[in-house]
């Protein structure tokens, strides 16, 4: 999976075909829990700013 954070979106997309990736999507008040990294194969942060205050998960093949 690579992470390609771009102003107002951030761009998750992997170069397999034989998976399916899942997305879960968590909102804090303050700073995340910490977690142990050696959880995940792989692990990416970005910061992300929402003007709006929502937020969207969207997918090539099954959209919004």
């Amino acid at each position: 999976m690579f992470l390609n954070p771009i102003p107002g979106r951030l761009d998750i997309y992997g170069a397999g075909h034989t998976h399916t990736a899942a997305v879960t999507v968590e909102v804090w008040d303050g700073e995340p829990p910490g977690q142990d990294p050696s959880r995940w194969d792989e692990q990416a942060e970005a910061g992300f700013e929402s003007t709006s205050g929502e937020v969207a998960v969207w997918s090539k093949l099954a959209g919004r």
